[in-house]
């Protein structure tokens, strides 16, 4: 499950504004870093048209051919083509880091069922050893703005990490730890740490991964995917103990 989240405020003088794709297939970034991502505090435009309509679902069914489910509230709009985008993106992207893709659903349409302080949430159930419904869903009015790349984003002062990219590798780690290996998801959400841990973590990354090592993993990884830097071996350590996704 990812909140709103607590870490490194990026700030920024530039005030220019942000220019519009032309072309209804919009650009999306690439290797962005937190100092180059700008907000701008720009709102994805709302408008809509039947060549995104088509694209996005196209796009639903080249992400089916990756390996998941998508389900999308499709009305055409930059925001949605925008989002399916980056979620076909974001799972070459862990294809080519030779992991599995889980089999799991992705929706973006069941946001108004979700609890409201949520970004994004990962749920399932167990039975008789064997992983049931394993489903993400994201909380889609959430994500409101947009960068000078492209990247959408929920937070104005902090796009990186606050992206549909990191959202989603986060809950990646969730649905790939739960497919593969129940019993350790399971066991892994009631383990916590000591003091000295939890505040490495903190430091390192952020508040989220310190509730315990369930979310730990999800945000080493999620952390690691977006290009940041966490320079500590001794979460390195931590993170393959968990059985993270090799990464």
């Amino acid at each position: 499950m990812r909140v709103p989240i607590i870490s490194g405020f990026i700030s920024t003088n530039n005030s220019q504004s942000l220019k519009k794709e032309n072309s209804c297939m919009p650009k999306l970034y690439s290797s962005p870093l937190d100092k180059d991502l700008v907000s701008f505090k720009q709102r994805i435009p709302v408008a809509v048209s039947s060549s995104s309509f088509h694209s996005i679902n196209a796009l639903t069914r080249e992400i089916k051919a990756i390996g998941s489910k998508v389900f999308f509230d499709n009305d055409g709009s930059e925001k949605i083509l925008l989002i399916a985008q980056q979620i076909k993106k974001s799972l070459l992207e862990i294809k080519a880091k030779g992991l599995k893709i889980p089999k799991m659903e992705i929706h973006f349409d069941t946001w108004s069922e979700m609890n409201k302080s949520e970004a994004a949430d990962t749920s399932f159930w167990v039975d008789h050893g064997k992983i049931r419904d394993l489903i993400m869903e994201y909380n889609t009015p959430k994500y409101k703005y947009l960068t000078k790349e492209n990247l959408v984003h929920r937070i104005p002062d902090n796009p990186l990490e606050s992206s549909i990219d990191a959202d989603f590798h986060h809950e990646f780690a969730h649905a790939y730890q739960a497919f593969f290996n129940p019993q350790n998801s399971l066991k892994l959400k009631s383990e916590n740490f000591s003091e000295g841990i939890k505040e490495e973590i903190i430091n390192k990354i952020n508040t989220i991964a310190a509730q315990n090592k369930y979310e730990f993993v999800a945000e080493y990884f999620a952390y690691k995917m977006i290009g940041k830097n966490i320079e500590s071996e001794k979460l390195a350590k931590l993170y393959k103990e968990c059985l993270g996704p090799e990464i």
